[in-house]
């Protein structure tokens, strides 16, 4: 994968799951997982499909509270990846008409 912001993502989805105890082992065996996309270097690009297997997996081996943690986590680096990255694709944000969130 090569250096941006899916490979910054994917990095931390692949250390979350190498420092939660048995959840790459979790992931390869039960999740279907080959251990090597698991790896840190080199980052693979992972199929969707996959990647919400590796979520179901972290949530049994972290637990309800830990996880909510990591996706909060994960939702922040989006957020900030997402504001950071928007001119490099061309993307213009859009203003909301008023507070009450309606556009």
């Amino acid at each position: 994968m090569k250096e941006g912001i899916e490979k910054e993502l994917m990095q931390f989805i692949l250390t979350t799951s190498k420092n939660t105890p048995g959840a790459t082992t979790l992931i390869d065996k039960s999740a279907g997982i080959n251990g090597k996309w698991l790896k840190l270097e080199p980052v693979f690009n992972i199929r969707s499909n996959q990647l919400l297997r590796i979520f179901i997996t972290l949530y049994h081996s972290k637990g309800e509270a830990e996880f909510e943690k990591f996706w909060n986590e994960l939702r922040a680096k989006i957020k900030v990846y997402v504001e950071e990255h928007a001119l490099e694709l061309g993307v213009k944000s859009k203003k909301k008409k008023d507070e009450s969130g309606s556009l």
